[in-house]
């Protein structure tokens, strides 16, 4: 290759924005991804390629069928038990409040105002009680659509990183059936819409990565369209607008993206790729990663502050409640009967009981533990990392499962340190990822994923009634010790 009587490359990263060396540069990092292999795809990387191995009926019909047995398991007795459940006794009253303002409906249960969160996953409540009134079913709907569909785009995750129909209905199979999340999406709180929102950024990350290498890397910076890329933020934002600790998918994203522009830059060295990304690219993730996040976040307080959105008043008293929040959640102590620590989670050991009665129908509780593929996608993830520290490559499914899990997971393990009050509900949005990483090893080991998958499902079916508050559980010789001694478990 010849230089310029500069010595500078062609595409060196300080060369003018626009220029023909530059453009020449970003074409020739086209032509360079379509000869050498993908490591996810195995074969080369086409237009084709990125977006999945031929998409076909059979993935609409396995795409239809996980969504629908879902949703009906999440909406089959949704309503049942008709009183509130563990933490829905703070959240359901708020976005009864925000729905209907000060109606009396709203006193049914009179708890105080629990402003601790950021009010998006109130406000998702707040529209089924809208729509279906102050019942279980309005206040629970909103949740089990949120689930219903995060399995759906866990699919369309799957299918797109690994290529194939079968490991894609792996993964979404064992989140629908997963037990954590199964309560969670037949439950007013918060943290299912937390899951929601971070497999949906990751996703539009992937349809923001799949687009044409030729188009994406031939077109000069001041052209480059990135609507998946605002949408991941957006999701992103939503995220944290549920939850604080949506702040995890943000890093991940931003993460996922920044290393995919330095990937798609693969004709250079690797000090270069990344200045060049930061070129070409950084005013893009600046305003899609983190501006617009930031304006969901803000503006998801809008409709409580209307008013004065736009007047130093509403800025002071964001900041106030800002401050209040950060200091009751790093103040946060104390022992409950229903917390564990992050290590444990991946256990199935006790359970949490959510609710737990024994009254005119007999004993009855809601309860949910660890699923049992989470010790083997535990085990995939550690086999997973060791090969990329073998190899010193990592292919994008990789990456997707090692990111979303580290950066979902592992800061649990920082903040138990500190603090005393965590539940293993905590653990929903890294599900999703324990998911793919045991559909990524369904691609090496079909046989003894599918039946740890069967084992899974008998796991489910077993424990059911437990799940579900399903009357008269002492009459059940299986499940009768759960009803030894208890009388009634405190909301």
């Amino acid at each position: 290759m010849t230089f310029p009587a500069n010595g500078r490359h062609p595409s060196h990263p300080f060369a003018r924005r626009g220029t023909p060396r530059v453009a020449q540069a970003r074409r020739r990092d086209a032509e360079y991804l379509l000869r050498v292999p993908n490591d996810a795809a195995g074969g080369p990387v086409t237009k084709s390629s990125t977006q999945g191995s031929g998409w076909s009926t059979r993935d609409w019909v396995a795409l239809a069928g996980i969504t629908t047995l879902a949703g009906l398991l999440r909406l089959v007795r949704l309503g049942d038990p008709d009183v509130l459940v563990f933490d829905e006794a703070h959240y359901v009253q708020d976005a009864c409040r925000y729905a209907f303002g000060m109606a009396e409906v709203c006193l049914k249960w009179v708890r105080p105002a629990y402003e601790v969160h950021p009010p998006l996953g109130k406000w998702l409540i707040a529209g089924g009680i809208a729509g279906f009134g102050y019942t279980a079913v309005g206040w629970r709907i909103s949740a089990a659509i949120a689930g219903t569909l995060t399995v759906m785009l866990l699919y369309l995750t799957a299918r797109r990183l690994l290529q194939a129909t079968g490991p894609a209905l792996v993964a979404a199979l064992l989140l629908a059936i997963d037990l954590i999340h199964f309560v969670q999406s037949r439950l007013g709180m918060l943290d299912v819409f937390l899951a929601f929102f971070t497999t949906a950024s990751v996703l539009c990350c992937l349809y923001d990565r799949d687009r044409d290498p030729v188009e994406r890397l031939s077109q000069a910076p001041v052209r480059q369209r990135h609507p998946w890329r605002f949408a991941a933020g957006a999701a992103a934002g939503a995220a944290i607008a549920c939850k604080w600790p949506g702040v995890f998918a943000l890093a991940t994203v931003l993460i996922l993206v920044f290393w995919w522009e330095c990937s798609a830059r693969v004709s250079e060295k690797r000090l270069i790729a990344v200045i060049r990304t930061v070129r070409e690219e950084g005013l893009s993730i600046v305003a899609s990663l983190v501006i617009t996040p930031l304006l969901v976040y803000v503006l998801s307080y809008a409709a409580r502050y209307p008013p004065t959105l736009l007047t130093g008043r509403f800025w002071a008293d964001f900041a106030r409640y800002h401050q209040f929040v950060w200091l009751y959640h790093s103040r946060f102590g104390g022992s409950h009967t229903a917390q564990s620590p992050p290590w444990s989670w991946f256990i199935p050991a006790q359970p949490l009981a959510y609710f737990h009665e024994y009254a005119r129908l007999g004993c009855r509780e809601v309860a949910a533990f660890a699923s049992p593929f989470w010790l083997l996608a535990l085990l995939a993830v550690v086999l997973i990392t060791i090969r990329a520290a073998r190899t010193r490559s990592l292919g994008d499914a990789e990456g997707v499962i090692l990111s979303g899990f580290a950066l979902s997971y592992l800061p649990w393990l920082l903040v138990a340190r500190n603090r005393s009050g965590i539940f293993i509900f905590y653990m929903l949005p890294t599900v999703p990822f324990l998911a793919l990483a045991l559909a990524h090893l369904a691609t090496r080991m079909r046989r003894a994923i599918a039946v740890w998958t069967l084992l899974s499902v008998a796991f489910f079916v077993f424990y059911y009634p437990r799940m579900t508050a399903v009357a008269h559980l002492e009459r059940l010789p299986v499940h009768s010790r759960a009803c030894a001694g208890v009388s009634e478990y405190p909301p």
